[in-house]
């Protein structure tokens, strides 16, 4: 998979885990230990580059989600009837 359409799948997957839990961008951003200014970027489907492998870390962490799978972009469709929860 190229570089773009892996980033794409991770920011759209971070988007759907967003509004799958009910959060605002706020708190998110909180979770995942990054400003609101790259979390509002994301939401809004810019690609966004700079951000550290440990946002996967606090995915895995928050929400059960391995981080390989954070790059595959049918997740939405495996999680489509799970009740997400934080942890």
């Amino acid at each position: 998979m190229e570089k773009y359409n892996e980033l794409s799948a991770f920011i759209g997957n971070i988007i759907f885990l967003k509004e799958k839990a009910g959060l605002d961008n706020m708190t998110m951003a909180d979770l995942l230990n990054i400003d609101i200014d790259t979390m509002e970027k994301m939401d809004s489907g810019e690609i966004v580059d700079n951000i550290s492998v440990e946002i996967l870390l606090h995915i895995q962490k928050h929400f059960g989600i391995l981080p390989h799978d954070m790059f595959d972009d049918s997740l939405p469709y495996h999680l489509k009837y799970v009740n997400l929860s934080l942890r």
